[in-house]
C-alpha cells in the first residue's frame, strides 16, 4: 500500500453495512467486525456492497476507534478522508 504511505498505519478491511451516513461496519482480515467513522457522508452506493475493500486508520479522537480513509474503485484508489 505504498500509495497510502502518508498514514502511519493503514489496515485493509471489507464492507459489511452502513448503519448511517457517518458509520460503517467493516470486517477485518481476522473476521472480527469493527465500526469506523466515515468522514465523507456522501451516498457512495457503488462502494457499499458486501466485501468491497476499504482502508481504515486508527482515529485520534471521537466515538469510534477507526476512521475510513479510502477504497478502491475500478482499480484506482478513491480517498474518502475529507478531514486530512
Amino acid at each position: 500500500m505504498s500509495i497510502l504511505r502518508f498514514y502511519d498505519t493503514c489496515e485493509s478491511v471489507f464492507f459489511r453495512e452502513r448503519p448511517n451516513r457517518f458509520v460503517m461496519a467493516l470486517e477485518t482480515g481476522s473476521g472480527s467486525i469493527i465500526q469506523a467513522h466515515v468522514p465523507n457522508p456522501g451516498r457512495m452506493e457503488e462502494f457499499c456492497v458486501e466485501r468491497h475493500p476499504f482502508f481504515v486508520v486508527p482515529a485520534k479522537r471521537g466515538k469510534y476507534a477507526y476512521r475510513v480513509v479510502a477504497t478502491i474503485y475500478q482499480n484506482h484508489y478513491v480517498f474518502l478522508d475529507t478531514l486530512k
